[in-house]
């Protein structure tokens, strides 16, 4: 199964606590921020407590990004892969 992080949260969040609820059934996770489907850390989700999360259980597979830019142009392209680099370190 896919955990998408964005329709998650959307559909009720906790996140965390689906996470959980779902483990064994988890192939790969997407990540989008809401509401708008945006880079990690540019909406309403913790990402540093999610991200950590994932790790904490073991996890070691694929992190797929499927989102938007928040910011166009060269800015928003810049602004994606430092947070890119921030949470490699979560």
């Amino acid at each position: 199964m896919i955990f998408d992080t964005f329709q998650t949260q959307m559909e009720g969040g906790n996140i965390i606590e689906n996470i959980d609820r779902v483990w064994d059934e988890i192939a790969i996770f997407q990540i989008a921020d809401a509401p708008k489907r945006t880079e990690p850390t540019s909406g309403e989700m913790n990402y540093a407590n999610i991200l950590k999360h994932i790790q904490s259980k073991g996890y070691q597979g694929l992190i797929e990004m499927e989102h938007s830019i928040s910011q166009p142009g060269k800015t928003g392209e810049k602004k994606v892969l430092e947070i890119y680099d921030r949470i490699a370190d979560f």
